[in-house]
């Protein structure tokens, strides 16, 4: 078996992005946009960006239309937030329409199961949520002297990681 070959290209993925996705029971198209949504935030570095319904084409080949109304249904579930042309995903993932609900637990894995219900245990001590808009919508852009570090401090860990595998290949 080939091990894990680390390069300059990779997508950083919050753990609990891939815990829910797959107990929620997405449609195939809502699981390809929110793919899509986490490549083109979290792998250019952003928390939210514009993006035209003709990039969701060119990367799922879903027309415009069928595309449209996908997105419209992950924003109703509350996992992607839209401001204006700005599209972001909702990383409040207790607000996710269908966590709370992740009851019949059985026969799931151990460690689901512990991530579902601390989650419930957050949902249900927030008592009633806060209405999304503009104000409470916060999208972090970074400036160029800030990505330039970000990069420089993605490469310091890339290199590092690769030491460490090195040094366990060599053990």
């Amino acid at each position: 078996m080939k091990d894990l070959e680390i390069n300059g290209y990779f997508t950083i993925v919050e753990t609990e992005i891939l815990d829910f996705l797959p107990l929620l029971g997405l449609t195939k198209r809502e699981l390809e946009f929110m793919i899509v949504m986490i490549r083109l935030n979290n792998g250019f570095h952003k928390n939210g960006d514009r993006i035209p319904l003709s990039q969701f084409f060119n990367l799922t080949r879903v027309n415009k239309s069928n595309g449209s109304r996908t997105l419209k249904k992950l924003i109703d579930k509350k996992m992607v937030l839209k401001d204006g042309e700005i599209l972001a995903i909702n990383r409040d993932f207790s607000q996710w329409k269908g966590v709370a609900n992740l009851t019949t637990l059985k026969g799931l894995p151990k460690w689901i199961r512990k991530v579902v219900n601390s989650y419930n245990k957050k949902v249900a001590s927030l008592g009633t949520s806060k209405e999304t808009s503009k104000e409470t919508i916060q999208i972090k852009v970074l400036s160029k002297s800030q990505r330039e570090k970000k990069k420089k401090e993605y490469k310091t860990g890339l290199a590092m990681m690769k030491e460490a595998i090195k040094r366990h290949q060599e053990k």
